[in-house]
């Protein structure tokens, strides 16, 4: 079994590629939206999206892994760095609030 991770990246879904790469489309409304800049191990600066877009992402795929989405998602809950007011904030740009405000209540008792 081949466990080599394949890069991703997400592009405009106004813009065409071919590429090795596994490719996402994001809506050109909905594409700046948690987009972040950190540097690489060379310390060239990249743009990725912060883990409240990435939540909103798994959470909207209902294809997406139930036991890897349940791990990302404890592993958010438990993390200091999360921002529950911008995933809620997100939740509802994506239609997810529902669903997303059930899982903040639960994981915060």
């Amino acid at each position: 079994m081949n466990h080599q991770k394949q890069n991703e990246v997400t592009i405009n879904s106004s813009k065409r590629i071919i590429s090795d790469y596994k490719i996402h489309y994001a809506s050109d409304k909905y594409f700046e939206l948690g987009i972040i800049e950190i540097k690489d191990m060379f310390n060239n600066p990249i743009k990725i999206y912060n883990a409240e877009r990435c939540i909103c992402d798994i959470l909207k795929d209902n294809n997406f892994d139930s036991k890897l989405q349940n791990e990302i998602l404890h592993s958010y809950f438990q993390s200091e760095d999360k921002a529950i007011d911008r995933l809620l904030e997100y939740s509802k740009t994506f239609n997810i609030y529902d669903k997303v405000s059930t899982l903040v209540d639960y994981a915060v008792r």
